[in-house]
């Protein structure tokens, strides 16, 4: 049986034009702070560090912690670091994830 040649510039190629998966950081009531244009996405689901997970998640918590059920802000000042924290996470999760993933931040007009 004749041995395949990998062919690292067609590969290379491929992966340029390949589109990647666009995914949202955004904290709501109740749900993991990760997103798609389908709905949020169970962070188990995807290739992350076990630290990276449990920070998005404490994120997302706090962001409960910070609001009322009317959507107010209770603690302005922790707000903006909150979302300074989740630019952070947004970065990481992106460097985690790589280039087969698209990492935006729902928050960067705000704090």
């Amino acid at each position: 049986m004749a041995k395949v040649r990998h062919n690292r510039r067609w590969e290379c190629l491929w992966m340029c034009h390949r589109r990647s998966m666009e995914l949202r950081v955004m904290a709501d009531w109740d749900a993991d702070p990760v997103w798609s244009k389908h709905g949020m996405v169970d962070l188990e689901t995807l290739p992350l560090s076990p630290r990276l997970t449990a920070d998005l998640l404490a994120w997302a918590r706090r962001w409960e912690h910070l609001h009322d059920k009317g959507f107010r802000i209770r603690e302005q000042d922790s707000y903006a670091a909150w979302v300074t924290s989740g630019r952070r996470l947004s970065r990481d999760l992106q460097l985690e994830l790589g280039p087969a993933y698209d990492v935006e931040y729902a928050h960067d007009h705000e704090g």
